[in-house]
Protein backbone atom coordinates (compact mmCIF):
# COMPACT_ATOMS: atom_id res chain seq x y z
CA UNK A 1 0.00 0.00 0.00
CA UNK A 2 3.00 2.54 1.23
CA UNK A 3 5.12 1.52 -2.21
CA UNK A 4 1.55 2.38 -4.22
CA UNK A 5 1.15 5.36 -2.71
CA UNK A 6 4.68 6.86 -3.26
CA UNK A 7 4.27 5.62 -7.16
CA UNK A 8 1.24 7.84 -7.28
CA UNK A 9 2.94 10.73 -5.66
CA UNK A 10 5.61 10.59 -7.83
CA UNK A 11 3.77 10.15 -11.00
CA UNK A 12 0.96 12.90 -10.41
CA UNK A 13 4.25 15.55 -9.68
CA UNK A 14 5.92 14.05 -12.83
CA UNK A 15 9.02 13.22 -10.97
CA UNK A 16 11.62 12.41 -13.63
CA UNK A 17 15.00 13.00 -11.28
CA UNK A 18 14.25 13.29 -7.72
CA UNK A 19 13.29 12.59 -4.43
CA UNK A 20 10.35 10.97 -2.40
CA UNK A 21 10.08 11.76 1.47
CA UNK A 22 7.46 10.61 3.51
CA UNK A 23 6.42 10.45 7.35
CA UNK A 24 4.19 8.15 9.38
CA UNK A 25 3.52 9.25 12.48
CA UNK A 26 1.40 8.14 15.77
CA UNK A 27 -1.28 10.54 14.40
CA UNK A 28 -2.12 14.19 16.00
CA UNK A 29 -2.13 14.57 19.59
CA UNK A 30 -0.74 16.99 22.37
CA UNK A 31 3.08 17.44 22.07
CA UNK A 32 4.56 15.38 25.30
CA UNK A 33 6.15 12.33 23.74
CA UNK A 34 3.45 10.07 25.18
CA UNK A 35 1.84 7.48 22.88
CA UNK A 36 -1.72 9.36 22.11
CA UNK A 37 -4.66 7.45 22.87
CA UNK A 38 -5.37 4.06 21.29
CA UNK A 39 -7.83 5.00 18.40
CA UNK A 40 -5.82 8.45 17.34
CA UNK A 41 -5.43 8.09 13.73
CA UNK A 42 -1.67 7.88 12.36
CA UNK A 43 -0.83 11.21 9.65
CA UNK A 44 1.19 10.25 6.40
CA UNK A 45 3.04 12.87 4.76
CA UNK A 46 4.78 12.95 1.78
CA UNK A 47 6.14 14.96 -0.65
CA UNK A 48 8.56 15.42 -4.17
CA UNK A 49 11.47 17.12 -4.91
CA UNK A 50 12.30 18.02 -8.10
CA UNK A 51 16.54 17.56 -8.81
CA UNK A 52 17.60 20.54 -10.54
CA UNK A 53 20.51 19.76 -13.10
CA UNK A 54 21.87 21.70 -15.17
CA UNK A 55 21.40 20.47 -19.01
CA UNK A 56 24.91 20.47 -20.13
CA UNK A 57 25.42 17.62 -17.21
CA UNK A 58 22.18 15.10 -18.18
CA UNK A 59 23.87 14.71 -21.58
CA UNK A 60 25.80 11.55 -21.39
CA UNK A 61 28.68 11.15 -24.08
CA UNK A 62 30.80 8.33 -25.22
CA UNK A 63 34.01 9.31 -27.26
CA UNK A 64 32.95 12.88 -27.42
CA UNK A 65 29.61 11.37 -29.17
CA UNK A 66 26.27 12.37 -26.79
CA UNK A 67 24.61 8.95 -26.40
CA UNK A 68 21.55 10.02 -23.92
CA UNK A 69 20.36 12.69 -21.82
CA UNK A 70 21.21 11.37 -18.34
CA UNK A 71 16.92 10.21 -17.94
CA UNK A 72 16.91 6.59 -17.24
CA UNK A 73 15.53 4.72 -20.55
CA UNK A 74 13.34 1.71 -20.51
CA UNK A 75 16.20 -0.60 -19.99
CA UNK A 76 17.78 1.12 -17.26
CA UNK A 77 14.40 1.40 -15.55
CA UNK A 78 14.03 -2.86 -15.68
CA UNK A 79 17.33 -3.20 -14.40
CA UNK A 80 16.62 -0.43 -11.53
CA UNK A 81 13.66 -2.33 -10.89
CA UNK A 82 15.01 -6.03 -10.61
CA UNK A 83 17.46 -4.98 -8.49
CA UNK A 84 15.13 -3.25 -6.07
CA UNK A 85 13.34 -6.30 -5.73
CA UNK A 86 16.51 -8.22 -5.35
CA UNK A 87 17.90 -6.00 -2.38
CA UNK A 88 14.32 -6.14 -1.05
CA UNK A 89 14.25 -10.00 -1.54
CA UNK A 90 17.64 -10.03 0.54
CA UNK A 91 17.04 -7.47 3.40
CA UNK A 92 13.80 -9.52 3.86
CA UNK A 93 15.63 -13.08 4.11
CA UNK A 94 18.22 -11.39 5.98
CA UNK A 95 15.24 -10.04 8.68
CA UNK A 96 13.82 -14.13 8.43
CA UNK A 97 17.22 -15.28 9.91
CA UNK A 98 17.43 -13.06 12.22
CA UNK A 99 14.35 -13.90 13.92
Amino acid sequence: MLKERLYKLVKENNVQLGTVSFQLTRGVAQRNHEFPPMGTKPVFIAFTTEKGIPEKELLIKVDEKIIGNGIPGNITRKLQALIRERILRDVRSLKKKAK
